[in-house]
């Protein structure tokens, strides 16, 4: 099983009994010392009888720096039944706690895909922290926009209490527990927005929804990362035919002429890709004017899709600048 969180120091060692004893019914959960403690949590809150005023646990707040809370615990091991019992445990109120790195609850359930558990918390008079960034400045929608929950983004673009947070920049500088989503995205590129995070990871339908349904105005929707790029540059970049179109058909975005660092245009990455509808979506656009704009190193989209091969992208650049065109390129 893919887990979040390292070992917990600190936890009492008389509470390091091993998790199938403590929680029998979930299969494929492993013990890991310093964490049986919320295990035991977990199953007191899941056998605690309806009506019965005494708390399941005497220590069902208990928090650490790292993990978070049981419920944080509970999120992470993917236990939707524990977790959704917890929430409406009146006697649990460590709801709003996070772990080292700024993670409240709700980063990550849309980070897991726990789109019920993400509703209960968004609804939760209790839960303050709909809105909250980590330390790294990131939202739970940056969590679902990464990881491809459609669902939780959804929940989060509609919900009242998110909308001022659908444009939130945030950067990678926090340490992150091994296997965190965060140190893959910051792997992978520089990632600020959730848009970004979405159209860099290929999930059309995510950037297709922050775009059309988010209160985004164009500015946080254009907007750039450190090295220049939009979030189209990124979704041209990996080759997502889908997301490329999403954005572009979108009025959100309008940050089609946009050139990265590289001297880059979204063409340009699309032109080194062998699917030639990238560039036939760019190219579409009456608004996109820099078919031929040379990068840093004097290369036109054009003259990159010659450079990797790609033919019929030269074809389709070709017949958009017509004859009068071919002597630019």
């Amino acid at each position: 099983m893919r887990r979040l969180f390292g070992q917990a120091p600190g936890i009492e060692a008389d509470l390091m009994t091993p998790l199938t004893l403590l929680y029998p019914m979930v299969p494929g959960v492993q013990e890991l010392p310093g964490q049986s403690i919320f295990a035991e949590i977990c199953r007191a809150v899941l056998r605690h009888p309806v009506g019965d005023p005494s708390p399941p646990h005497p220590q069902i707040d208990v928090s650490h720096v790292d993990i978070g809370s049981a419920l944080h615990w509970a999120i992470s091991e993917r236990l939707r039944d524990a977790s959704l019992a917890m929430l409406a445990c009146n006697h649990f109120t460590a709801v709003n706690e996070k772990t080292r790195d700024g993670s409240t609850v709700l980063h990550l359930a849309c980070a897991e895909g726990l789109a019920d558990v993400a509703e209960a918390l968004i609804v939760c008079p209790d839960f303050l922290a709909v809105s909250h960034v980590d330390r790294d400045g990131f939202t739970a929608l940056h969590a679902a926009a990464y990881c491809g929950h459609v669902r939780c983004a959804q929940l989060l673009l509609v919900s009242p209490r998110f909308s001022t947070a659908v444009g939130v920049v945030g950067v990678f500088d926090c340490l992150r527990p091994v296997g965190h989503w965060a140190t893959k995205a910051a792997a992978q590129y520089d990632m600020n927005t959730a848009l970004h995070m979405a159209a860099a990871a290929g999930h059309a339908e995510i950037c297709g929804e922050i775009l059309d349904r988010a209160p985004l105005d164009c500015s946080a929707a254009d907007h750039k990362n450190r090295m220049g790029s939009t979030a189209l540059h990124m979704a041209a970049r990996g080759g997502h035919v889908a997301t490329v179109r999403s954005i572009l058909r979108s009025g959100g975005f309008s940050a089609v002429n946009a050139v990265d660092a590289r001297g880059y245009t979204a063409l340009h990455w699309a032109a080194q890709h062998g699917d030639s509808q990238m560039c036939e979506e760019l190219l579409q656009r009456e608004d996109f004017t820099e078919i031929s704009r040379k990068d840093l190193k004097g290369r036109t989209s054009m003259e990159i899709a010659k450079e990797f091969g790609n033919l019929q992208n030269q074809r389709v650049i070709l017949a958009c600048l017509g004859v009068s065109g071919l002597g630019q390129v």
